[in-house]
Order: structure tokens, then sequence, then C-alpha cells
């Protein structure tokens, strides 16, 4: 994301204009729009984001689904290849066509030929369940030319504001960092035809994972995340590992994907003399992954996708976040179940990583992570293993 000052400058404002004109011309390259088939209705959205946006989605794509039942209805789902696992696991779309992002972007014939493979399915209906509007969703909603196009307004100043009438007919005002995305995309289903049945709405894949853990021996933990600036720093994690391990017997349990391996084995090396780690980051399918957090006494994480399984699945989870995306992510009411850890001091929370304050490179640890007290995650976690220990 662009800061604000760059966004400001005369070359910004030529760049937005090129990407808008450019836009605007591949589409005009593409066929026409067939008729729309009179056998099986066709809708489909676009997702891009992590393991916690389709968490957080997952409820919502019921009610969407509800609203398109199959058979009259195709539900399609373009995402990216990482989201393909989380997005199977979900369920409730018919197809999952994956877009490589890379070759998209770089290849003119890649991009010709996806946009016009989406021109020629006929959708009726196509939304935009991205975090964020891109150059990329923009296109891809633009060349399905369905009669309805719905999507959140754009940044006033980024390219996407110039043509967003034309790329969707109805566009939504921007709640973003004001709500939790819950209520965002709400919002969105709220917006597309048709009315939600009465009878139950159909499950989420997810809905089968369900705490079951108040009599393990073992609590977890995931020092990763997407990105460096979300991550606590490991000698705090390692100390309070060591306070849960002393006062519960529990012992600790690393764990997240490939990425997190480099966060973990800075945890396992600082715990070593200590205690002893079984470290699993890596080791599990995303399936396994599900069922371990959800088998766990205590998730201790980070602001990452494991925090997301964890609130999803009922599991005491203690989350140490920043005020990045706040509101956006971590802003529901804590429960016995989850409880947030965060700097006292909100006044800068939601900055969407603008950050005001000085920081001594570009992936250092912010202001808000630092501020977080290795006080306030012990006293977190004691409330959380009384909670876990009165299901027993």
């Amino acid at each position: 994301m662009a800061p604000p000052w760059l966004k400001k400058s005369p070359l910004y404002r030529i760049e937005r204009a090129r990407r808008a004109a450019l836009l605007l011309a591949v589409n005009r390259l593409l066929p026409r729009a067939p008729q729309t088939s009179t056998t099986r209705r066709k809708v489909a959205f676009v997702k891009r984001g992590g393991i916690g946006d389709w968490i957080l989605f997952a409820p919502v794509l019921e009610t969407i689904r509800a609203r398109f039942p199959t058979p009259e209805w195709e539900l399609t789902v373009y995402c990216e290849p990482p989201q393909r696992g989380i997005a199977e696991m979900v369920g409730l779309c018919d197809r999952i066509e994956v877009l490589d992002p890379k070759s998209f972007r770089k290849s003119f014939s890649c991009r010709r030929a996806r946009l016009t493979q989406i021109r020629r399915e006929a959708y009726e209906v196509w939304f935009d369940a991205d975090i964020d509007r891109t150059n990329s969703g923009d296109a891809l909603a633009l060349a399905s030319a369905a009669p309805v196009r719905i999507g959140f307004e754009a940044d006033p100043l980024s390219c996407h504001r110039l043509i967003e009438r034309r790329v969707f007919t109805t566009v939504l005002p921007d709640p973003i960092n004001t709500v939790p995305m819950q209520q965002r995309m709400r919002v969105l289903a709220e917006a597309l035809p048709g009315e939600t049945p009465s009878a139950p709405l159909p499950a989420s894949g997810l809905r089968r994972y369900c705490w079951s853990g108040s009599g393990a021996d073992f609590f977890l933990v995931a020092p990763g995340a997407s990105t460096s600036i979300r991550t606590w720093p490991a000698e705090r994690f390692a100390e309070l590992c060591r306070v849960i391990q002393r006062e519960t017997g529990l012992r600790p349990v690393l764990i997240g994907g490939t990425a997190d391996a480099q966060a973990s084995s800075r945890l396992t090396t600082l715990l070593a003399p200590d205690l002893e780690v079984e470290n699993l980051t890596g080791k599990t399918t995303l399936a396994g992954l599900f069922e371990l957090i959800a088998s766990a006494r205590l998730l201790v994480t980070n602001e990452s996708g494991p925090m997301h399984i964890g609130h999803g699945a009922g599991t005491p989870t203690l989350a140490i976040v920043s005020g990045a995306d706040f509101t956006s992510y971590c802003s529901s009411p804590n429960s016995p179940t989850f409880q947030v850890v965060s700097a006292p001091d909100h006044g800068c929370f939601d900055c969407r990583w603008n950050c005001i304050h000085p920081v001594a490179n570009r992936q250092g640890i912010r202001k808000c992570l630092a501020d977080v007290t290795i006080e306030a995650a012990i006293g977190a976690a004691r409330s959380l293993i009384e909670t876990s220990s009165r299901h027993e």
C-alpha cells in the first residue's frame, strides 16, 4: 500500500490514470459477452486473503450459498493458489478457479486468456469479496460483463476510484477498518440479489472443528505471522511459555506453516535450556492444523491464521496483536475463550501500516506491538487456563 504522501504526488496521479486506461483498453479487446444460458445460471466472486480471511468469510458464504442454491445456480470462486486448500475445506462453491497472480500481472497472453474465459462464462452476478480493491480484481469484474457486479468503493486517491462506476454496477461504501470484517462481508451479502430462504443455511465445512481439548496435556504456540511486523518478539514468547509450563505443567508445541519455520526455530533455541519443545511447524496438513488447534488446551498466537482457527473452533486463544488492522480483525469483545492483548494506547490504531512512529527498518517491529507487555500476556493466559480448567 502506497503511503499517503506518495498518493498526493503528480507521478502517482499519472500512474493511476495509466493503469485505469490500460484496464479499459484490455477489456475492449475481449470478445462480446454471450447470451445467458437458460440451463444452469452462474454467479462468481473473487476472494484472495489468507486462512483468517476465509474463516471470517465462511459464515457469510453460507448466506450467499443459500441465496444462490444448487442446482439452479453454479457458484464459482476465483482465488490464488495458496487459498485453494482453505476454499476446499470451506466448501459451498461448485467450482474453484485458481488464478496465478504473477502470471496474470506479467504475461499479457495469460491475462487475456483468463479474462476471455471469464467473459465466455456469461455470469449473471459477479462480486468482489477481497479485503482491498486490486487491479486484478477490477479487471476480472469488468471482464465478466455480468448484469450485476458488486464491489466496495476504493481509496479516493487510487486508480480504482477513477473507473469504479464502469467496473461495478453497485458500489458499496467501504467500511474497512471502521467495522469488523465479518460485518463488512454481511453488507456485501445483503447487496446481492435474491432473498435468503427461511430454511436452515448450508453449513461451511469448517463447522466440524470444535474445541475438545479440555483434558489435553499440551498448549500450542504459533510464533510466526504473514509478516515480521506482526510478530511479537521471540524472547517474550519464550518467557510466556516458561510461565505457562511452570504453572500448569502443560508442554509447549510449536505450530505454523513452512514460512514460519524461522520464527519457530528461534523460539525452540530460546526454550531449549529449560523446556522440551515439540516443533510441528510446517509438518501438518491444513486440516491437521485445524484438528490440532481444536484439541489443544490453549493456543498462544500472533495475529495470524491460527488465531482465527482458534477463535472459530472455540479453543482458548490468546492473541497478541498490533494496531494496524485492529478494528477489522481483532475488535470483537473479549470472551471467556478468546482474549486479545494489545498496546494500552489505541490512539494511532487502524493505520493500515502507515505508522506515524519512527521504525528502525521496514520490517522492524512497530511501536503498537512492542508496547504489548509480557505481564499483560501472562494475565490473559492465566484467565484462559482457568476457563479451560472449568470445562474439565
